[in-house]
């Protein structure tokens, strides 16, 4: 159980960077442009 809830934490942490990263990129396009 501890282990699932783990896994499940981290990957929403990956999840959560990623968007932030691609948020932060379109950001930076759109500046761009």
């Amino acid at each position: 159980m501890n282990i699932l809830n783990y896994k499940l934490s981290s990957t929403n942490e990956l999840l959560t960077a990623r968007i932030g990263l691609l948020a932060t990129a379109h950001t930076i396009n759109t500046l761009s442009l």
